[in-house]
């Protein structure tokens, strides 16, 4: 039996999607080359996709795979095909040069799960709450005009820290959010024609669910959200924005496993040549990535030994809660520090 057929069987006996949305996932997104597949007996055990994706760290980028549909046949569950398969797609993403490892855990109790795989919670959103009760405010000088991906590649480039899409990826999220009855919002600048503002909501009965919005001012986001208003009535809007450094905003959105620790020290390195540190490391599944890192004059030097004073001693778990992190982490482990944002992921 072909490699697609075996995961889209365990595809629909794991998830409670429709099957127009099966349908569209299988024959325009999936792709062999992506995805896990493990075997007990001859028969299909575990599955899961690696999709590649860059995260973008302020100026550079590094190639990052996003983990996803990891499901398991029912009578073959609590035998331990997903942890090898995890283990693998974790070998792979290295081998393929990846960086980084993304995944949205698709309950709470699966943090725990993927805990035990080093991965750490470091994606956050900010979520805000407004009732019928909350105006926005319209501003003139913008207009609604069509989602293109120029625009949105432009709004997301702005970000700080980001996963990138590319422009297949965006059309995929245009079709996902089609077939979940979403709407998709863009406007621009009246003037200029620059974009301004694009939203991206799921709308339920009682609410709608900004999964994303990316924008370049308070008043653009306040224009763009009074055509939602318009649209939805009197329900409630839940926004997720990108993550700022407020505790009391945060809600965890995934979580990340790196697999590549010297391209990722690189990147940080390149950009920041003033940081001088020395950093052991510890790794149970990625041998490559047990080593002492040199971080001195934008460069990065992997060694087995040093003379130097090691200041910092982590496993990869930790490296990675450090990494990605508020600005105030950095600060005291004198390191440059990113709130990544993760968003319209097909998970």
């Amino acid at each position: 039996m072909a490699k697609i057929n075996d995961i889209r069987k365990l595809f629909d006996n794991g998830f409670n999607e429709s099957e127009e949305w099966t349908d569209w996932y299988f024959s325009k997104v999936y792709n062999d080359d992506n995805a896990l597949l493990s075997q007990s007996n001859s028969q299909p055990a575990s599955c899961l996709m690696l999709e590649p994706y860059r995260l973008k760290l302020a100026d550079r980028t590094v190639d990052m795979s996003y983990l996803s549909c990891a499901t398991t046949a029912r009578q073959l569950r609590g035998q331990g095909h997903m942890s090898r398969l995890i283990n693998d797609a974790l070998m792979e993403a290295a081998s393929r040069g990846h960086a980084l490892v993304a995944l949205i855990p698709a309950s709470t109790r699966l943090y725990f799960f993927y805990d035990r795989f080093d991965f750490s919670t470091i994606f956050y959103a900010d979520e805000h709450r407004y009732t019928s009760l909350h105006n926005f405010i319209c501003d003139d000088s913008y207009v609604e005009v069509e989602p293109l991906f120029e625009h949105f590649t432009a709004l997301e480039s702005s970000l700080r820290s980001v996963v990138l899409h590319s422009e297949q990826n965006f059309e995929n999220v245009i079709m996902d959010n089609q077939l979940d009855g979403g709407a998709v919002i863009s406007i621009a600048d009246r003037a200029t024609a620059a974009p301004a503002a694009m939203l991206f909501a799921t709308i339920g009965e009682h609410a709608a669910v900004v999964r994303e919005i990316l924008t370049v001012s308070e008043a653009a986001t306040d224009s763009i959200l009074h055509l939602l208003r318009q649209r939805i009535g009197e329900r409630m809007i839940i926004v997720r924005t990108a993550p700022s450094d407020n505790p009391l905003m945060l809600r965890s959105n995934g979580m990340g496993r790196i697999v590549n620790v010297e391209k990722l020290l690189e990147a940080i390195a390149s950009q920041y040549p003033a940081t001088d540190q020395v950093i052991r490391v510890r790794d149970r599944v990625l041998p490559d990535n047990n080593a002492i890192f040199i971080i001195h004059n934008g460069k990065v030097e992997r060694v087995s030994s040093t003379m130097r004073r090691v200041t910092l001693d982590v496993g990869i778990d930790t490296l990675a809660k450090i990494i990605f992190n508020s600005k105030r982490i950095g600060e005291t482990f004198s390191l440059p520090t990113f709130r990544p944002s993760m968003s319209l992921m097909l998970d």
